[in-house]
């Protein structure tokens, strides 16, 4: 079966998963009508192509480590495969200890943080709907905004000016604060910053794509392939900056989105989620461009292998082969 690697939708990549070990670099999963779930391995033996095997056969055909025989047997029990839920095996690995005491530490303190975080996106986002309202934010300094303990007769007054109760507007405004997580608040001037991960994506993709665009070199073959990643890295960035600002549309008023929540919600849902999916894989690319950052300068073979991370690049090999 040959098919071009360019313009695959979501399904056909599949989602990122991400293995320790270099023979799977870069490695997704996606189901198959056929054969269940199939792992995708890109750039296989240093081949300009993609090669596709039975899941249940991944054990069989490269080396695993502890954290990747433990992340493989998770996936296996998925129903569906979404970065999302790879997110969550990964993070389920982790906290087992298959990885090591330190790294089950460090995601016990990474989950600690992100509820901090989506704490303080509440009080932030409760502070914009009261100026909004043209009701003062004195009771939502300091720690007690974090803490949620929110001033109950200024939100009181709020939810009566936009038809809410009370606790219904706080659990909207909760909601939204989860719902918005991976993304984050676009410009937070009530305390810590809540800028999320994607966003924090969409600014490393800038800096690849200007260094990708502007690489300079007189050989063909690199040219040829910082172009191939230029293009893919300025598509994702043009779709991202869209969705980015539909969102930020979206939360700048407020009083509409939580009056509207059913409808408005399904909206950001839907541009959270495919922005999920459209920064899925590039956290492995920017890994290993940051652990061959010299190498990308002259060694065509790292340069590439980093353009075959690169989701949805075009390819000029023999494009997809499956295993049997």
């Amino acid at each position: 079966m040959l098919l071009s690697t360019h313009g695959l939708t979501r399904w056909q990549r599949g989602a990122s998963v991400p293995f320790r070990s270099g023979a799977l670099l870069g490695a997704r999963v996606r189901e198959d009508q056929y054969q269940g779930l199939v792992m995708i391995v890109k750039n296989f033996a240093n081949l300009d192509s993609t090669y596709i095997l039975p899941w249940c056969s991944a054990p069989l055909s490269f080396p695993m480590d502890r954290f990747d025989s433990a992340l493989h047997s998770a996936v296996a029990e998925m129903s569906t495969t979404t970065p999302e839920g790879i997110n969550a095996a990964v993070r389920r690995v982790n906290l087992s200890g298959a990885a090591g005491q330190e790294a089950a530490d460090r995601e016990q303190c990474s989950l600690a943080l992100e509820e901090s975080r989506v704490l303080h996106t509440i009080a932030a986002l409760v502070a914009q709907f009261l100026i909004t309202k043209r009701i003062g934010i004195q009771p939502l300094a300091g720690t007690q905004a974090v803490n949620g303990t929110f001033n109950a007769t200024k939100i009181e007054v709020s939810g009566d000016r936009c038809g809410l109760s009370s606790a219904e507007l706080t659990k909207r405004l909760g909601d939204l604060a989860r719902l918005i997580f991976p993304v984050g608040l676009h410009d937070n001037k009530f305390g810590p910053g809540t800028v999320g991960p994607l966003r924090k994506l969409q600014l490393e993709l800038k800096a690849f794509y200007t260094f990708a665009d502007r690489f300079l070199t007189s050989d063909e073959l690199l040219s040829h392939y910082y172009a191939r990643a230029a293009a893919a890295t300025k598509h994702t960035i043009l779709r991202a900056t869209r969705l980015l600002n539909d969102i930020d549309i979206l939360i700048s008023n407020l009083p509409v989105l939580l009056a509207e929540w059913q409808r408005r919600r399904e909206q950001i849902e839907s541009a959270v989620n495919e922005l999920t999916w459209l920064f899925d894989g590039w956290g492995t690319v920017f890994d290993f461009a940051g652990a061959n950052l010299f190498a990308l300068m002259d060694d065509s073979a790292i340069v590439r292998k980093l353009t075959a991370l690169v989701p949805n690049a075009s390819a000029t090999g023999p494009g997809l082969r499956t295993i049997h």
